[in-house]
């Protein structure tokens, strides 16, 4: 899972790439496996065609001399055969008569005649034509002789495989080599790909964060892929969503202001309704105390109103007055 979740932390243009190229590794591995083991399967049965027509020819060969235990005539046959199959590349042939002893060998200063073979020849032999043996890059292969039905003999030989092995390696590192070019290749053309993709995506990442920490800009028409394609359709809708955030913006500026107006013309009307009714009683009264003002009530209920018009005026618009006290002294 922390392996998971580092990879997906990998930016997308790096992760693309890497992605391609195991792709590749895979599908290579399993094409370099599939070809090796088509061309084993081709070698092993070229390889034992020619052995089962090495076989045969020998066979043909030996026959009469085995029958007359003519040693000479047998390591003539295999000395011709030798040359003749070059292809095949026979390391070692061995012919034995009935009773298992050895008649003729292409080497007889290694095995030789009417000597006792030894047990590796009778148990290396598979149920193919040809047995390989990896470790050492031979191939054993053995024919029955018979005549009438009767088994007269036996020839066994052994081949040099080393070749099939080397062609083997040669293709393999061959696959190895076009494999990883190719492999590179499309992980570099993955990332070129991948980057030139997200590249608008990029345009738009940078002009959204820039949205997220302060006033959101519009992308320019310059930097719009040409074409209606998805991406010009994503740059479009988001300056679209632009325009609309700033006409929302202004028309809530718009709003703001014009409800900061009412709220003054409000306070202001209420200001000079609280402010007019006391003054309107004031005037009345000081109307009075200049017509009426000698009467003795009349004076008294003057003065009596004008302080209470005096105390409805609300505080805030009342004037800041020291008692008379204090302004004889600051006159003096």
């Amino acid at each position: 899972m922390k392996l998971l979740r580092r990879f997906r932390s990998i930016p997308v243009s790096y992760r693309v790439p890497v992605l391609v190229a195991l792709l590749m590794v895979v599908i290579s591995a399993a094409i370099s496996e599939r070809v090796l083991d088509r061309l084993s399967r081709t070698q092993e049965s070229f390889l034992n065609g020619l052995a089962e027509t090495y076989l045969d020819g020998l066979s043909s060969a030996v026959v009469p001399a085995v029958l007359r235990a003519d040693v000479w005539e047998v390591f003539d046959a295999l000395d011709r055969s030798s040359a003749s199959y070059k292809s095949l590349a026979p390391i070692e042939t061995v012919v034995t008569g009935p009773d298992g002893k050895v008649l003729a060998a292409s080497d007889p200063n290694r095995i030789a005649t009417y000597s006792e073979l030894s047990a590796d020849y009778r148990n290396r032999y598979g149920p193919d034509v040809v047995t390989i043996d990896k470790a050492k890059l031979t191939g054993f292969a053995h024919r029955d002789l018979v005549y009438q039905g009767q088994p007269i003999g036996t020839i066994h030989a052994t081949f040099d495989v080393s070749h099939l092995f080397a062609e083997r390696r040669e293709i393999l590192v061959t696959l190895l080599v076009t494999n990883g070019v190719l492999a590179a290749l499309f992980a570099l053309g993955g990332f070129l790909l991948v980057r030139q993709m997200i590249g608008p995506m990029r345009v738009l990442e940078d002009h959204m964060r820039a949205a997220a920490h302060g006033a959101a800009e519009p992308i320019p028409h310059r930097k719009i892929p040409a074409g209606d394609s998805e991406v010009a359709g994503l740059f479009r809708g988001y300056n679209a969503l632009v325009h609309a955030e700033r006409e929302r913006a202004n028309f809530a500026m718009q709003l703001a202001e014009e409800e900061k107006l009412s709220s003054l013309g409000r306070l202001a009307s209420g200001m000079a309704h609280e402010i007019n009714n006391p003054l309107g009683g004031l005037f009345n009264a000081l109307d009075t105390l200049k017509t009426h003002g000698e009467t003795p009530g009349v004076r008294d209920t003057s003065i009596s109103l004008i302080e209470r018009g005096l105390a409805g005026i609300p505080t805030w618009s009342r004037p800041r007055l020291r008692p008379i006290g204090q302004n004889v002294r600051s006159a003096r």
